[in-house]
Formats: structure tokens, sequence, C-alpha cells
């Protein structure tokens, strides 16, 4: 089994980049973390779909891309502290009245913005 994987805050990213090859960290599997076009933000992708967008502040904008997978799931959970989970084939955030959405941000402590 893989090893758990943990919140990466934007400092941990930054730190993490700094032993980067070709501007891209593994994280795991398929998942790398890479800074973002605006030089400011650090994205993670699985895959070829940038699930986690880490910003300067300590948000994350999540996305599925449409991958509403599992591991999808499990690594916005783990690498970014959010609360998505599945009931009856749909995804909700936190609690079973809030749907979730991509392209949703969170705060440090996974509460929705």
């Amino acid at each position: 089994m893989g090893r758990t994987l943990q919140k990466v805050t934007y400092q941990r990213a930054k730190e993490l980049m700094k032993k980067a090859r070709n501007g891209q960290r593994k994280l795991t599997g398929n998942t790398y973390l890479f800074l973002m076009p605006d030089n400011l933000s650090y994205g993670i992708c699985y895959h070829r779909t940038t699930i986690i967008v880490i910003h300067p502040n300590n948000r994350y904008t999540l996305n599925s891309g449409g991958w509403r997978t599992v591991t999808t799931k499990q690594r916005m959970n783990n690498l970014a502290g959010a609360h998505v989970f599945q009931h009856d084939w749909q995804w909700f955030y936190g609690d079973k009245n809030t749907p979730y959405s991509d392209h949703c941000t969170i705060d440090e402590s996974g509460k929705l913005v």
C-alpha cells in the first residue's frame, strides 16, 4: 500500500518544489505538484487534471475535472484538508446539505469560502 499523504500548505509546497525536477515534484502515484503559470500558486495534478490549486493565502481551489473517482476525492481530502464525500452517487462538501461543485474554494481549516 502507498504512503499516507499529508496536507500540502503553501509553505510546504514551496519547500517541496526546491527539489523539483522538470518543474514538478511527484507526491505519489500519478500525483504531481507544480508551480502554476501565475508563478504564485501551486497546483496538484492527478493524471492530467489539476485537482487542487494552493493559493499564497493558504486557500485551496478544488476541481475534479469531471472525474468523480474515489482517488480524486481522497487526494482532495488528504492534500487540501477538504471534506468531500459521496452519498447515493453524489458528491457533497461537509454535509449532505452542501453539494460539491468544481472550482469551490476552501480555507486552511477546510471550510468553504
